[in-house]
């Protein structure tokens, strides 16, 4: 009994080439899904830039209100997120575009904004993988404005193994972009 060796050509010798490029495309998109990205927050540099035009002549303090450290699994790719972390890193991006503008941004200010993100999720579908995260933002008066940023990306498997975080990184910078342009904490900051 003669063993073949387990590879395309042996495995199916009768298979035109056109299925052996299909097995083999089928295979590299199977074992990109099965690698990881593990802890993820993102960078708020990625949302640089965002507010250009928006500026306070009061001080502001943002403050990260999200006390649990709870680490939560998303099921794609491997990506697992820290809700204080992902928290802070609004908080530093909402800062820096602050800061950015002109306004000033003290831990002393007058102006508070309390900020939590409550949910982060991802979304595979049959041509697009989704990022969404959720928010909300509280105001030293006591007012809450709640935000959910949302982004999609194309789905090949070269894509999603190569920037599985790209919605989440699009979701992030659209979510400080529409805290800042929220007409009710602007109403508050500056009155």
């Amino acid at each position: 009994m003669r063993i073949k060796s387990i590879c395309a050509p042996c495995f199916l010798p009768n298979q035109t080439k056109i299925q052996g490029v299909v097995l083999i495309a089928f295979c590299m998109l199977f074992l990109s899904s099965c690698s990881g990205v593990g802890r993820y927050s993102p960078k708020p540099t990625i949302a640089a830039g965002v507010a250009k035009n928006i500026r306070f002549s009061k001080a502001v303090a943002v403050v990260n209100a999200q006390d649990s450290q709870e680490e939560h699994i998303l099921g794609f790719q491997g990506i697992v997120v820290n809700y204080h972390e992902f928290t802070q890193s609004v908080v530093d991006g909402l800062k820096a575009e602050l800061a950015a503008g002109g306004t000033p941004v003290r831990d002393d200010a007058e102006k508070l904004l309390y900020v939590t993100v409550t949910k982060v999720s991802m979304m595979p579908g049959a041509m697009t993988f989704r990022g969404t995260i959720d928010a909300m933002v509280k105001t030293g008066d006591g007012h809450t404005e709640r935000f959910s940023a949302t982004r999609a990306s194309y789905a090949s498997g070269w894509n999603v193994s190569t920037g599985p975080t790209k919605p989440l990184d699009a979701a992030f910078k659209d979510l400080v972009k529409s805290i800042l342009e929220k007409a009710a904490l602007q109403e508050y900051i500056e009155n």
